[in-house]
């Protein structure tokens, strides 16, 4: 099969894809994610302690996981969950860790249009998610369930959040500042 396989758009290659960075962006934004994020339709501009992104018109993409300056692997799970909601069909292929699929049943389950093959996960879109009990097995796929949630109609019940406060400090109380409806209870 070609790469990238039908009508996406791919993000620029190092070294071109440090172009797509903000010039006064944290040397730890990798250039592999901004490029990412820009063939997405995301904007990122900088702000006081870190970047500001905003959603364009949001675009089908093909992204290979890559060590830096690549797209991280860590990330790649949280732009599947960005990915169900832009037209057309998206590829992400996972050449860094071989399990990071995990999130793939759970936004299944919101209803998204997922599935993975190998290392690939293909992503159909946009779909109308729908709010469902589902579970972040880790930290990744946790954070990429609570975006996911955020686009999603109805109630969503997401369990395995110790992933979540372990490594982000009072995410409940950012996303209210946002306008998210979070309700916290114990598991």
């Amino acid at each position: 099969m070609a790469w990238p396989p039908g009508p996406t758009r791919s993000p620029p290659r190092s070294p071109a894809a440090k172009s797509t960075c903000p010039e006064s962006a944290s040397p730890t934004s990798p250039p592999g994610f901004c490029g990412a994020a820009a063939a997405a339709g995301i904007a990122l501009t900088p702000v006081a302690g870190g970047l500001r992104a905003t959603r364009g018109t949001l675009a089908p993409v093909a992204v290979k996981t890559a060590p830096h300056p690549g797209f991280p692997t860590d990330l790649q799970p949280q732009l599947c969950a960005l990915l169900t909601q832009a037209p057309g069909v998206s590829h992400v292929v996972e050449r860094v860790y071989a399990h990071r699929a995990s999130h793939v049943p759970a936004l299944a389950a919101l209803g998204a249009d997922v599935h993975a093959a190998g290392p690939r996960v293909t992503i159909r879109g946009p779909r109308r998610l729908i709010g469902a009990t589902v579970r972040g097995t880790d930290i990744r796929a946790a954070a990429a369930l609570v975006l996911a949630a955020l686009a999603a109609r109805g109630r969503t019940e997401l369990r395995g959040v110790a992933h979540l406060r372990r490594g982000y400090a009072d995410l409940p109380g950012v996303l209210r500042a946002l306008g998210a409806h979070i309700n916290e209870e114990d598991e």
